[in-house]
């Protein structure tokens, strides 16, 4: 298509704050309650204070000392939750985690590694990349692929890539435990 037809140009203006221009700041107070430099007009006024945003508001982070001490997390954070990944490398090469185990599952679902990388929202040329990637680094053959045809292709696993499935949810499973348990013991309930 043209240009005319896929754009409109015209002139136009735009509001842009003093403060948020280019350059030197326009001002500069210092924070009452933790000390640091608010600049250009960015501080928070509340009850005659000022304030830089995260004092005034909470800050977008915790700090380490926060997650030091126990009575900060029972108040702070009643419900914090552990979380971890797994997965297994070859010589500092990914062959198999979190995404790849939902790849094959969901190979094993719908029979097809096409709607298995739909499902899993990548595409195909990466899941069959990721399956290539992993049956040369394991040293079995995973995926077996039928062409189309009369009866249609598709795509099954193979009894060693079941057995695989089953080794990981066990070693993820296991995994779990111990760090559930770990983080309790060191957090408290």
């Amino acid at each position: 298509m043209p240009d005319v037809e896929l754009f409109n140009v015209m002139d136009v203006n735009i509001s842009i704050r003093p403060e948020d221009m280019p350059g030197r700041p326009m001002s500069r107070v210092r924070c009452e309650n933790c000390g640091e430099f608010i600049q250009d007009m960015r501080e928070i006024h509340r009850e005659r204070n000022v304030l830089c945003k995260p004092c005034a508001n909470g800050g977008y982070y915790i700090s380490k000392t926060d997650f030091l001490l126990p009575y900060v997390m029972q108040k702070r954070h009643s419900g914090l939750k552990i979380k971890s990944k797994l997965w297994i490398e070859i010589e500092g090469e990914p062959v198999f985690g979190r995404g790849r185990r939902f790849l094959l599952e969901a190979i094993n679902k719908y029979g097809s590694i096409n709607q298995a990388a739909k499902e899993i929202s990548i595409s195909y040329r990466k899941a069959w990349g990721y399956i290539k990637a992993m049956e040369e680094r394991l040293g079995i053959r995973l995926v077996e692929k039928r062409i189309g045809g009369k009866n249609g292709g598709g795509a099954t696993l193979t009894k060693e890539a079941k057995e695989f499935l089953k080794k990981y949810e066990a070693l993820e499973s296991g995994i779990k435990e111990i760090v559930d348990e770990k983080f309790k013991r060191i957090f408290g309930r």
